[in-house]
């Protein structure tokens, strides 16, 4: 939660310095870019994310999976998809309490999110920074 308030804050230091990112960024359409607002939207983006990364996490310890490793299932693609997901559908969330997302933005943003946490992830562990997606 701390670092989600710091990053939070960071970038809406970013927006102000550059008006065409801030002008863009659907948490300050209907609110001013504050280091206040940004406090409180990272403490609720870091809640978000941890609140909705708690069911994937209960049920890969039923699985007897290790904390941090991924579950090794027939179709692991689909899976990994959804362990990425999971604390995104919390993220979006948040964006959508401060702006009004329509069901598919809100579905877009778990999807282009997830698809972005994958993508990483493999970059990470062709180089050898990781050892598992």
């Amino acid at each position: 939660v701390i670092c989600s308030v710091a990053a939070m804050v960071l970038w809406g230091g970013i927006c102000r310095i550059f008006p065409y990112l801030e002008q863009r960024n659907q948490f300050y359409i209907f609110n001013r870019n504050t280091v206040l607002f940004n406090s409180f939207v990272g403490a609720l983006l870091g809640v978000a994310y941890i609140l909705f990364e708690l069911p994937n996490s209960f049920i890969k310890r039923r699985m007897n999976i290790s904390p941090g490793k991924a579950a090794y299932v027939t179709n692991p693609w689909k899976y990994m998809w959804l362990d990425q997901m999971d604390s995104l559908f919390g993220c979006a969330l948040v964006l959508w309490l401060f702006y009004p997302l329509s069901f598919g933005q809100y579905l877009g943003y778990v999807f282009l999110g997830a698809a972005t946490h994958l993508g990483i992830n493999v970059i990470l562990v062709k180089i050898g920074w990781k050892k598992a997606i």
